[in-house]
């Protein structure tokens, strides 16, 4: 039997407001080259964030989720042999991160394990966070895998996520979370210029904004909710092959070299479809 989670149901609204034919899927290339503002309304993007919602707190189940969900922790354990880019680079800005040259940010953060029973969601974690004073950012790391648009709806099922926790804080045990106690939380997908080449998306990043804009406006805690697809400097390319290439560069001097590399593309992230 497929355990059903708390994002069960939100896939059939994805793809029925998008008007996706049955076999398509956001993650097939042709699908997203395929979307477009001239086939999808203005407002089709921002009220399905809303029903997304909807669909999110009416999957949770009554049950009191795991403690470990929006801790703030890196995980920088990374196998010699693994060679997924993704991965690789995830962990090797963890590694930055513990070291303190890139302080700000963390990996692998639990968001719903245990909101429906004990088994559901626990391999639901968003890639990286950064943390600057009352502001977090939530990023979907994606090198060549999947699509833009797959990996912005991922995201935001994440951070609708986030919602219900911050809602149900009281209720969950979670009022000490720092991640529930900040004032603004953006939505990014992160990924190299050449994962955006040949899509036309803007349109996407405009409604799914608006639609948090809307989610927002009536809280009393005045949190504020943004989106927006971002890129690594058009000219970085992935400084590591492999986990054992991260490994090697551990306590080495970070002035030149693959972290020094990767630590300034992480300070000169910019916005794609402006």
């Amino acid at each position: 039997m497929t355990t059903k989670g708390i994002f069960n149901g939100t896939e059939n609204l994805i793809h029925n407001a998008l008007g996706l034919e049955p076999g398509k899927h956001l993650k097939q290339k042709s699908t997203c080259l395929n979307l477009s503002p001239k086939s999808i309304d203005d407002d089709v993007v921002p009220r399905l964030v809303g029903r997304l919602l909807n669909q999110v707190f009416l999957n949770w189940s009554g049950r009191i989720p795991s403690q470990e969900n929006w801790r703030i922790k890196r995980q920088i354990t990374l196998a010699s042999k693994n060679k997924s880019p993704e991965v690789v680079l995830e962990r090797a800005i963890a590694i930055l991160g513990e070291s303190g040259e890139l302080g700000n940010w963390y990996n692998q953060i639990p968001v719903a394990s245990g909101m429906v029973d004990d088994k559901a969601d626990k391999r639901a974690a968003i890639d990286l966070i950064c943390i600057q004073d009352r502001n977090v950012d939530l990023v979907e790391l994606k090198w060549g895998s999947d699509t833009p648009a797959f990996a912005a709806f991922e995201i935001l099922q994440y951070g609708l996520a986030y919602l219900l926790c911050r809602d149900k804080k009281s209720i969950f045990g979670y009022e000490d979370k720092k991640l529930l106690q900040v004032e603004c939380v953006t939505l990014q997908v992160l990924a190299p210029i050449k994962f955006y080449a040949s899509y036309d998306l803007g349109f996407l990043a405009v409604g799914i904004r608006d639609g948090l804009e809307r989610l927002c406006v009536d809280r009393d805690d005045g949190l504020k909710m943004n989106f927006e697809f971002l890129s690594f400097p058009d000219d970085f390319q992935l400084p590591f092959s492999s986990g054992e290439d991260v490994l090697q560069q551990q306590g080495k001097e970070v002035a030149f070299g693959p972290n020094r590399l990767l630590i300034e593309a992480m300070n000169n992230l910019h916005p794609v479809w402006i």
